[in-house]
């Protein structure tokens, strides 16, 4: 950890934090990646790595803008990890209410 700037150390603690947390069975993540596009123009994600090994909580829906979490649900694979974009959770949740 020691390679790492101050924001990746922050992220992995609370990461770290998260995993010790008894009973989290469920997390709702809302993640804005705007202003954090490279010089492309597109969000790589590889703050989003670390899901690969987080198993607490049983699950996490991660909530991002909708182009990112096409990209990402293609990148980041976690059997607990749900990427959802902002516009289709509102399309599920009007669903559900109707």
């Amino acid at each position: 950890m020691r390679r790492c700037n101050r924001y990746q150390r922050e992220w992995i603690q609370t990461w770290n934090s998260l995993t010790t947390m008894e009973g989290l069975v469920f997390l709702r993540i809302e993640m804005n990646t705007v202003g954090r596009e490279s010089v492309t123009g597109v969000w790589e994600g590889s703050d989003l790595e670390i899901m690969k090994v987080v198993q607490i909580p049983e699950t996490i829906l991660l909530v991002m803008e909708d182009e990112s979490a096409r990209r990402m649900r293609r990148l980041i694979k976690a059997p607990n990890l749900t990427i959802v974009g902002i516009l289709e959770e509102e399309v599920q949740i009007k669903k559900h209410a109707t």
